[in-house]
């Protein structure tokens, strides 16, 4: 029997540049190791992550939002559905406002919102 860990790439994660769910590339990162979803993590191509109003905010006080007190990793005993909301910066310059809207041992449900810099 094969055995993973999670270094092996098998978090879940989409890349609010592309908006496509590929783990090497992605903004934000869903650790998933064993039978729960350990946590919401800044990624690969992500630049600020924090926590955001569950009302949407504009692009510009999401932004700010993100880039105060920026943190790499918020806990999933600290995510709550229907409480919970984040906004994100890429590296590109990218903006998204990512709304926790449902929480399962393994499933996150987002309401994502993406304002492009292009």
């Amino acid at each position: 029997m094969d055995s993973k860990s999670c270094s092996d790439g098998d978090a879940g994660s989409f890349n609010i540049d592309e908006f496509a769910p590929n783990y090497q590339l992605g903004t934000l990162e869903f650790d998933d190791c064993g039978d729960a979803v350990l946590g919401l993590t800044l990624g690969r191509k992500g630049k600020y992550l924090n926590k955001a109003p569950t009302t949407q905010p504009s692009p510009e006080d999401c932004e700010s939002e993100a880039k105060r007190s920026s943190r790499s990793k918020f806990p999933v005993e600290d995510i709550v559905a229907g409480q919970s909301a984040f906004c994100v910066v890429s590296a590109k310059g990218n903006v998204a406002w990512i709304l926790v809207a449902s929480k399962a041992s393994k499933v996150l449900g987002l309401k994502v919102i993406v304002w492009s810099r292009n």
